[in-house]
């Protein structure tokens, strides 16, 4: 029979498996189980004489068992299921190995795993429906497998809240992205490239509102520049800056003062020097451009980095766009919300 315990408001299923094992015990029970001698590199385990806490990739604090990394160690077969008796467990990785199995409905049982790194792990299967449930879990990685079926649509708000990374490129998934991604705040970066199968261009978020800043197809606050031949179909603004900061263009003001034109710009061009009402429009558009600009910010974008940078020739259809900033030292890397698909 299954206990039910209640922890924090939470109600938790401890398996019978787990009921009264030490965390000896546990850890004994995955080598025996995963043919533990054959492993790679797993300095120390299986001895006894050693605390747990010395055995390769067993990290802990206060003598809990926090991290079990066993990358490369030659898993073979369903990780066993003891491992999901350790309830403290905050990182668990099973990258490369060859385990040829599904991922068990167990995994969901670890409520305070933060982090699954099961890329190139041999999964095949499906990516289990409880997962929506792992409130605290930040990362899951499930790249380079051969999963299959579709990527569980978590359709409770207070599910999964806290995840930033999800990655499952290079398998076999099919169906839609989720929607719920949609609602799901911190999500940082989502890759499902590589899924040949899988529907991208279902996913999307409600159109954004451009207000006033919808009439101009460039907008700009400090410059605008062209070094080659460019044609511009549309409007063009700047604000605060004024016409002086428009370069490359062959600016002739209009006898009203109020817009200006260029051979190469289909549309008027808008500067914040130029006569009212000018001025006032392009500060309400401004603001609406970064209202705009915040909403983007926090949904799913149509693509990232496209063409590494250099964007000449790509038709744009609508949508949310998004370079990544990258700095030349990784501690100061900028990540911002992007899904590749």
């Amino acid at each position: 029979m299954m206990m039910l315990i209640q922890i924090q408001s939470r109600l938790v299923y401890i398996e019978p498996q787990c009921i009264g094992l030490s965390q000896l015990d546990i850890l004994l029970s995955i080598y025996h189980q995963q043919n533990g001698t054959q492993w790679i590199n797993a300095t120390n385990w299986g001895n006894t004489n050693i605390s747990i806490c010395m055995w390769a990739g067993v990290t802990c604090v206060n003598n809990i068992v926090l991290e079990l990394d066993m990358e490369g160690f030659g898993l073979v077969g369903q990780l066993a299921e003891q491992v999901f008796c350790l309830t403290s467990l905050q990182k668990l990785n099973i990258r490369q190995n060859q385990m040829n199995s599904s991922i068990s409905t167990g995994l969901c049982q670890l409520f305070n795993l933060i982090m699954l790194d099961a890329q190139q792990a041999g999964l095949v299967g499906s990516i289990p429906q409880c997962i929506c449930n792992m409130t605290n879990v930040q990362s899951l990685q499930f790249s380079l497998n051969q999963l299959s079926g579709v990527i569980p649509q978590c359709n409770s708000m207070n599910y999964t809240q806290n995840l930033v990374n999800f990655s499952a490129s290079c398998n076999n998934l099919t169906g839609d992205i989720p929607e719920s991604f949609d609602s799901l705040q911190n999500l940082v970066y989502v890759d499902v490239k590589c899924n040949s199968q899988l529907n991208c261009s279902t996913h999307h978020t409600q159109p954004i509102n451009l207000g006033t800043a919808e009439k101009y197809s460039i907008l700009a606050e400090t410059a605008i520049t062209t070094t080659g031949s460019t044609v511009i179909s549309g409007d063009m603004g700047i604000s605060p800056n004024g016409a002086s900061s428009i370069t490359g263009f062959q600016l002739s003001l209009d006898v009203s003062g109020k817009v200006s034109s260029a051979p190469n710009v289909n549309g008027n061009i808008y500067a914040s020097d130029y006569t009212p009402t000018t001025p006032g429009d392009l500060t309400i558009a401004i603001n609406d451009m970064e209202t705009a600009y915040t909403i983007a910010s926090q949904s799913i974008p149509s693509a990232t980095e496209l063409g590494g940078g250099s964007i000449g020739g790509i038709n744009f259809v609508p949508g949310v766009y998004i370079q990544m900033v990258i700095s030349s030292q990784y501690c100061n890397r900028y990540y911002i919300i992007r899904i590749q698909c």
